[in-house]
């Protein structure tokens, strides 16, 4: 197997545990994830909203509607970042493993 490919297993697998392990902490110690995980399911509960994410082909809405989803949007948007951000500074309280893998299979920038 070439290093490019060991280098992407290996880093994807440290990256679904980074998000799963930061996903399980903002649930549970986040205040403003948990406020935005409650407002989404606050906006959902719109039937229009809720279709536009499940199963609707074509929806009209009208502005509050309109306003909903783009709030909606916004909340998604702050959770994801919340979790780029644990990811973040996840990253170097685990800088000294993935030097390891680096150091493991060589730099493969140099070549």
């Amino acid at each position: 197997m070439d290093k490019i490919r060991i280098l992407e297993d290996a880093l994807t697998n440290y990256l679904e545990v980074v998000e799963r392990d930061g996903l399980n902490y903002l649930r549970k110690h986040s205040e403003s994830y948990q406020q935005c995980k409650e407002r989404a399911a606050k906006i959902l509960e719109n039937d229009k909203i809720n279709l536009f994410f499940t199963e609707a082909d074509e929806l009209h809405l009208n502005k509050e509607e309109t306003e909903l989803l783009r709030e909606y949007l916004n909340v998604e948007g702050r959770m994801d970042s919340l979790g780029l951000l644990y990811a973040y500074l996840r990253g170097y309280t685990d800088h000294e493993a993935i030097q390891q893998l680096f150091n493991e299979i060589g730099h493969i920038f140099k070549e």
